[in-house]
């Protein structure tokens, strides 16, 4: 077993994921096979932060499925490469848990999933509701998390459904 070391530079932006691949060459020019590792980069443990969100306050139900859509602006101080999810729980009107929880957000500029912008900071997703849906009052709870963890404040929204 043979261990050796390397230096890399990296700037605070720099946070994420990174496929390393190493080789190795002796003296004589022989190459040794690759090794692949990834290699998840972090800058300190701030959390994210939620500083905004779009999302209607009532929906009427109709005959057929309603969809809307709801967005929250995220930043991180290590960068938008250091948010690794964003997502909501959401709760019915007798106060359980939505099947499904979390639904996660994005921002990749999907406007079918909601998300016109990618890499705007605004994470979205399009929910719809059939018709049969129960009416009341749900509550959604926003949150994010960054590589290192830490998870943001949360914003809390109530839709009422009628």
């Amino acid at each position: 077993l043979q261990t050796f070391t390397f230096e890399m530079e990296l700037s605070r932006g720099d946070v994420g994921d990174y496929r390393v691949e190493v080789t190795g060459v002796d003296t004589e020019g022989v190459v040794s096979a690759s090794a692949f590792a990834t290699m998840r980069v972090v800058y300190g443990s701030n959390p994210p932060e939620l500083l905004d969100l779009i999302a209607p306050d009532s929906i009427k139900l109709a005959l057929q499925t309603i969809t809307f859509d709801m967005s929250v602006h995220v930043v991180d101080e290590s960068g938008a490469q250091d948010i690794k999810q964003v997502f909501f729980n959401s709760f019915k009107p007798d106060k359980t848990p939505s099947t499904g929880n979390p639904f996660y957000l994005r921002d990749q500029g999907v406007a079918s999933q909601g998300d016109a912008v990618p890499g705007d900071g605004w994470y979205s997703t399009r929910v719809k509701l059939p018709p049969d849906t129960e009416k009341g009052e749900y509550e959604f709870q926003f949150r994010a998390v960054d590589f290192s963890n830490a998870v943001s404040n949360v914003i809390i929204h109530k839709v009422v459904v009628y």
